[in-house]
């Protein structure tokens, strides 16, 4: 009788398993980057990206408020920390997605679907990039770079207080742009023997975490150098095939926050202490800037009820 009923609907049956935080691991993170918080978790493997969802939702939660931008990248472990932030009804919120995500075989994980979704969770407008990740030639990524919609979607995205990204891995098993159908194995391949350990947005950088210009030339997304500068930066990325792609984005400055499990902690550390650096880098000037701009639009919102912030509205054609 119950299995019928769990089959219909009317039961659902959930097995809690508890996640355990890795402080030592997030301790041991933290002397090597004082200026990014840790969240190391262990789970089991079934669960493991559910876990690290609801931990980097958590986390999410406390740096949205009304009339707050919230940018968006794509992939799984970006799914699930929507997935895991609770409803809310925000005044004068906008999600806006930072790559271009047209073709995506899996829209809702990889495509436009997931900036409307983040947005409904959190009572906002969205917007979105009608554009592939990766342009075919120079003069079609230079003619959509011009393009005025395009133009003020980026324009939104530097004044982001709040981004939610997933960190790319140059393995073809892991590799989201592999998944999602905007790259070719072949060109995954060109790019790793060209110097890349991994990406944001389809965004190429070395295990410094520089960036690789050469690569980025015709992809259709924010730039690393601006991701710098957005004041809450929440990277979300675990397992063992994460852990080099996290090193450049730590070593980057990418990244203000980092959701991730203890594999990919204890390959980072061990990577590190094999590989060490005299200094890595600090919160670059840019980012306090904002850091401070982003608390004075909060503190007016709760000031002033009748806010004067734009609502950007939902897309009509969504």
């Amino acid at each position: 009788m119950l299995t019928e009923a769990a089959m219909l609907g009317v039961v659902e049956f959930k097995i809690n398993r508890t996640s355990i935080r890795r402080t030592e691991l997030e301790d041991q993170l933290s002397e090597h980057f004082s200026d990014v918080s840790f969240v190391v978790v262990h789970a089991s493997p079934e669960n493991l990206d559910q876990v690290i969802g609801r931990q980097a939702a958590v986390v999410a939660e406390r740096s949205i408020f009304d009339g707050c931008t919230v940018a968006i990248s794509y992939g799984r472990a970006v799914y699930e920390t929507i997935k895991g932030i609770p409803v809310h009804n925000f005044r004068n919120l906008v999600v806006v997605q930072m790559a271009g995500v047209e073709g995506a075989t899996n829209p809702q994980i990889d495509g436009w679907e997931l900036v409307r979704i983040c947005a409904e969770r959190l009572g906002g407008g969205y917007q979105y990039l009608t554009a592939g990740l990766f342009s075919s030639t120079k003069e079609i990524h230079s003619a959509l770079l011009a393009d005025e919609k395009i133009k003020e979607i980026f324009k939104i995205a530097k004044n982001s207080d709040l981004a939610i990204i997933g960190v790319g891995s140059m393995d073809p098993d892991s590799s989201s742009v592999i998944r999602a159908g905007h790259l070719t194995l072949e060109r995954l391949k060109a790019s790793a023997k060209a110097g890349s350990v991994g990406y944001i947005g389809g965004q190429h950088y070395d295990i410094n975490g520089n960036p690789l210009n050469d690569l980025n030339s015709l992809t259709m997304s924010f730039d690393l150098a601006s991701i710098r500068d957005i004041p809450q930066v929440i990277g979300v990325a675990h397992g063992s095939t994460k852990a080099i792609p996290l090193v450049g984005a730590l070593r980057g400055g990418y990244l203000t926050s980092l959701v991730t499990d203890e594999v990919a902690a204890a390959e980072i550390l061990k990577f590190l202490t094999l590989n060490p650096k005299k200094q890595e880098k600090a919160t670059p000037y840019r980012r306090l800037r904002n850091k401070e701009r982003t608390k004075n639009r909060r503190r007016s919102v709760h000031e002033n009820e009748h806010s004067s912030v734009v609502t950007l509205g939902k897309e009509k054609n969504a």
